[in-house]
């Protein structure tokens, strides 16, 4: 008899906990970069991204990079662009 496995139940803080509160940004724009093995694409996705919403976005933002398993360098490229600490939208 085959058995389905299941992932573990996902239980998100209640929104007035302290545990939600700590974990809600400031950013009013999240872009959120999918990246598995996108070592070779991904440097150019990255750079022209921040250029565009330097230049362009007004108020807070973020770029998310989602490494889901990476067999090459995507998660040290990423390491490394961000070991210059975080970069700051303009007002």
């Amino acid at each position: 008899k085959s058995r389905t496995m299941r992932p573990p139940a996902l239980r998100l803080p209640s929104p007035r906990s302290p545990a939600a509160q700590c974990t809600v940004g400031t950013a009013s724009l999240s872009v959120i970069i999918p990246a598995y093995d996108e070592a070779e694409r991904l440097p150019r996705t990255l750079e022209e991204s921040l250029a565009h919403l330097s230049t362009t976005r007004r108020g807070p933002w973020e770029i998310i990079v989602v490494d889901d398993g990476s067999h090459d360098s995507t998660c040290e490229f990423v390491a490394a662009r961000l070991a210059g600490g975080p970069r700051r939208s303009r007002p």
